[in-house]
């Protein structure tokens, strides 16, 4: 506001504060969807994070105590303002108190210290006298060391000194006194010399304006408290509106002083309930921007039960929040010129913050607590309660204040040690129910093949027979959904995490380890196993059981991310994503296979939307965070995380889920119904197709492995023979495959995932290479397009279960999703530059490809007998999984070649044109060690790469808008 107005000023406010004020309004629509008894490990991670937050604002009381703190009265006021806001608490108690506290030290400084400061000196004056070790002259002196009140009272206050006076002719020094103010040597030579000349500032608010908005405030103030003391018949948003509007005028020290003055506004009249407001607490700690965004969540909370819209109330309370400090800082700035050399108002503000901080401790002990949630007492009770608490409390301090973690990344951590301390009291009260099995909340029930119906009849019935849209799921399976669905959930999360942490530190990788042009094979690698895998994880969940394989894969998903994080080269990195391709194939397959067997068909969309919005909270996270470590500490850290979490998963899947299979055989029994001859073709295949196709685009076309591995694509075909006439037990059937409506989606979904996954692999690093973008802003643009494509999801889920229809919906879909990339292609470069219109169309292709995966599946659920539906699922994740491994590994071909090409013929005449293209293409830090107009040159050459590989992606997803068409629609039941 000095610098650039007022203007400037209210846009760098909005910018701070509205991504967090959004985010908060988003948070309370959907708490407003939430039942009123959430799973335990939901309290356990509210009680973590609460924790932490209790750690985090513990270390802001500290360090802006050892601010306030400038001589011994403020030191008081601190303590003061602890123990009196700790004692109690009301709506007028808070002002008052800081009001106290600055008038304390006006009173110290203008009178009381010049007072006690005679004091003193007459009592040492006397002392002496009675000694006799000095005469009069010496008492005089002593009577002179107090100034007098004139002097005293044109001293600034904050500045506080240690004086050591001249002892006696011994050369002893006498102690040393705390003292406030300079000293008389001090004054003599500022008033000797003549003052330094103050730099004028320039004001854009006027002394009139700022005092007219001062006096304007003042009067809206109380106008606004004596209607809500007099007038009785007040309408909820004016009640709303005034306590925001005094929360806003009264707190100082920060915005951990709102946390229990907002908790006595809200909770107390009953407008939003003590779980809902500790939710929201925990989660405000973790989100950018200020604390007051918290009343965002409030307000549109407050007004959730009313008919008014709940938007309107978070703009209210955003509005009657901010606009207190917002005039104050306006008005106050304008006349502080004039007012700061004024002894008296310094001694205000001293006296005022160190109260206020000393309520930053009550903040402290307010929260402690209520900050300790289970599912008996949502309403919070102390930390103190459980110790673990106490230790992550602790924990959280000491990592900020020694080892300067960020407060969000502490918190977070404070989360996933309350998803441990969740694991530990599980794995208690299952050892608990060993003993009394009716007490438990996961007692096994009977194998879903055999599960009975309420009323008695066999469930058998709906299950294994009948067309799948008749499916009406496993009700009593379903009641306990609340402590499956997250255990489940963490596998989603992860998986989808791991993708997108891959596309934006790939380049970063590449470049380590030499090999940038071999970086697609870090992608290709994990998809190759990964789509072996997956169709075999549908066959092998139904013979050794659902549970099993899923345990299976997150041990080898976890164990194939740590040793991605030790690879010394490209070729140890490449192999160890392979093997975390084996888990992460079963991650995703066995629980699209339990909820289809758990929920009915027409809800089967929306349990999609729910785990969709796990994979964009996975997938949103993973992009930033991939790109802030690659950028930061290492890309290595990024896989090693995974090791640790996918261990929890593994406990937690172990203790919750308990699914018995039917097929009790012996397992070599069980061995020999696995196609293993099928999934060995398919392999070797896909292995030789990718390998062929990356020697290729390297130069070596002539090569005899390229010839071999493209002569591999044969098999394709020899693997659809064996399947259908061969294989006693196919992973992929021939009446899977082969039927036209489920053929229609598995290519719908082998050709969309090839486009856009390729196009998603390659847009980073055009703006890494061609606007020079770190791998950290790289990635947090891909986050938009993620939460469009789990909105697309959601809508999807949400129109089938109303119209319980697919087939329009999935067309409008593909063709969005062409569109899109269309656009993508035209503003890399094709046409124009925008990164703006790059993001958008990304969000349209998002949205379009996030309709399409769900409506496609249940398109395919719909039309597949229930007794294929875990094979078909698994059948639609292999064509996935095989698109994105063509689509990539045929845009790597496109990009290589084109950027190969472009570089020799622009570098043509430069003496080491081929050695400079194939370190340019090996590694991003040789191209920003050239000089400017090489650099152009090259930018250019990876943007035209770049534009091969998306006119690639947008020749495959053409094909999925065509076969989109010939999906054949059935009316899906209740």
């Amino acid at each position: 506001m000095i610098h650039a107005g007022i203007g400037a000023a209210l846009f760098a406010f909005l910018l701070w504060s509205l991504p967090g004020a959004i985010g908060m309004y988003a948070l309370s629509l959907g708490v407003q969807k939430m039942p009123d008894r959430l799973p335990p490990i939901v309290y356990a991670l509210l009680s973590g994070m609460n924790a932490s937050t209790v750690g985090i604002i513990a270390l802001a009381a500290v360090q802006l105590a050892e601010k306030a703190i400038q001589d011994r009265v403020t030191r008081i006021l601190v303590i003061f303002g602890a123990c009196a806001g700790i004692c109690y608490n009301a709506l007028w108690y808070f002002p008052v108190l800081i009001l106290v506290g600055g008038l304390v030290t006006v009173f110290w400084d203008v009178w009381l210290h010049q007072k006690i400061g005679k004091l003193r000196a007459g009592y040492a004056a006397k002392r002496k006298r009675s000694k006799n070790e000095v005469g009069d002259a010496e008492e005089t002196t002593a009577t002179q060391m107090v100034p007098p009140a004139e002097q005293l009272q044109g001293r600034r206050p904050d500045a506080v000194k240690r004086k050591a006076h001249a002892g006696s002719s011994t050369g002893q020094n006498m102690p040393v006194e705390e003292d406030v103010g300079p000293s008389r040597s001090e004054e003599r030579r500022s008033s000797d010399s003549p003052a330094e000349p103050t730099p004028v500032r320039m004001h854009n608010i006027s002394i009139k304006i700022g005092v007219s908005l001062i006096v304007g405030f003042l009067l809206s103030f109380a106008i606004v408290m004596v209607v809500r003391g007099t007038v009785d018949m007040r309408g909820l948003a004016f009640d709303l509106f005034a306590n925001m509007y005094l929360a806003g005028t009264i707190i100082f020290g920060g915005g951990p002083v709102v946390i229990p003055l907002l908790r006595t506004y809200v909770v107390d009249p009953g407008w939003v309930s003590p779980r809902d407001f500790l939710l929201g607490l925990a989660i405000i700690q973790a989100f950018p921007g200020p604390n007051f965004n918290f009343s965002v969540y409030l307000g549109a909370l407050t007004l959730a039960s009313t008919s008014v819209p709940t938007v309107f109330g978070a703009l209210l309370a955003f509005v009657a929040i901010f606009a207190p400090g917002l005039i104050l800082a306006v008005g106050v700035q304008s006349i502080w010129q004039a007012i700061r050399t004024k002894a008296w108002v310094l001694s205000l503000l001293r006296g005022i913050n160190a109260t206020a901080v000393g309520l930053v401790f009550t903040a402290v002990y307010r929260l402690w607590e209520i900050g300790y949630l289970t599912p008996e007492s949502s309403n919070g009770k102390s930390l103190a309660g459980e110790p673990w608490w106490v230790v992550v409390a602790a924990v959280t301090y000491a990592e900020t204040a020694w080892f300067g973690v960020p407060p969000a990344f502490a918190i977070l951590f404070g989360a996933v040690l309350g998803l441990g301390w969740f694991g530990a009291w599980f794995l208690s009260l299952c050892l608990s129910d060993a003993r009394d099995p009716a007490m438990s909340p996961t007692q096994p029930s009977a194998s879903p093949r055999h599960e009975t119906s309420q009323d008695g009849g066999d469930m058998e019935r709906q299950v294994s027979h009948g067309d799948g849209f008749k499916h009406a799921g496993l009700p009593e399976v379903r009641k306990r959904m609340p402590y499956i669905f997250p255990a489940i959930a963490i596998g989603i999360f992860l998986g989808s995490a791991d993708q997108t942490l891959v596309v934006s530190t790939y380049g970063t990788i590449g470049t380590e380890l030499h090999a940038l042009s071999s970086t697609s094979w870090v992608a290709t690698s994990y998809f190759l196993t990964l789509s072996a895998f997956q169709p075999l994880y549908g066959k092998l969940s139904d013979i050794f059981g659902r549970k099993q394989c899923l345990l299976f894969a997150y041990l080898v998903f976890g164990l194939g991310s740590t040793l991605c994080g030790f690879a010394r080269t490209m070729g140890e990195l490449i192999a160890a994503r392979a093997f975390a391709g084996i888990g992460g194939g079963g991650m995703a397959v066995c629980v699209s296979v339990l909820l289809s067997d758990i929920v009915g068909l027409r809800d089967r969309g929306t349990w999609q939307g729910y785990v969709n919005i796990i994979y964009a909270a996975g997938a949103s996270a993973g992009a930033p965070l991939g790109g802030l470590l690659a950028d930061s500490i290492g890309w290595r850290f990024a896989f090693m995380a995974q090791g640790p979490l996918c261990l929890l998963a593994f406990v937690v899947v172990a203790l919750v889920l308990d699914l018995p299979t039917e097929d009790h055989s012996h397992w070599k029994e069980k061995l020999l119904k696995i196609d293993f001859l099928g999934a060995g073709i398919l392999i070797v295949a896909v292995t030789g197709l990718l390998v062929g196709l990356d020697r290729g685009s390297n130069g070596e076309w002539d090569s005899r492995i390229t010839i071999a591995g493209l002569c591999t694509t044969p098999l394709f075909v020899v693997f659809v023979l064996v399947e259908k006439y061969v294989a006693k037990n196919p992973f992929a059937p021939g009446r899977i495959i082969l039927n036209r409506s489920l053929l229609a989606c598995f290519l719908c979904n082998f050709f969309s995932f090839a486009g856009w996954l390729a196009a998603l692999y390659y847009i980073p690093l055009y703006w890494q290479v061609v606007y020079d973008y770190s791998a950290a802003r790289a990635g947090l643009l891909l986050v938009p397009a993620i939460f469009c494509g789990v909105g697309g999801s959601l809508i999807g889920g949400v129109y089938m279960k109303r119209t319980g229809k697919y087939y329009w919906i999935t067309v409008v879909a593909y063709t969005e999703l062409t569109i899109g990339l269309a656009l993508i292609l035209l503003f890399a470069g094709a046409i124009a530059k925008s990164v703006l219109v790059m993001v958008l169309a990304m969000c349209l292709t998002a949205l379009g490809n996030g309709l399409g995966v769900t409506t496609t599946l249940i398109g395919l659920i719909a039309n597949a007998p229930h007794a294929d539906q875990a094979v078909a699922t698994a059948c639609s994740y292999l064509f996935r999984s095989l698109g994105s491994v063509f689509g990539i590994s045929v845009c790597a071909t496109a990009f290589n070649q084109t950027l190969r090409s472009s570089l020799q013929v622009a570098l043509d005449g430069d003496e080491d044109a081929a050695e400079m293209a194939e370190r340019v293409r090996a590694g991003l830090s040789y191209l920003r060690g050239l000089e400017p107009h090489l650099q152009d040159v090259v930018r250019e050459c990876y943007g035209q790469a770049a534009r091969a590989a998306f006119g690639v992606g947008l020749g495959l997803v053409v094909w999925s808008a065509v076969f989109a068409w010939f999906i054949r629609e059935k009316r899906l039941g209740g």
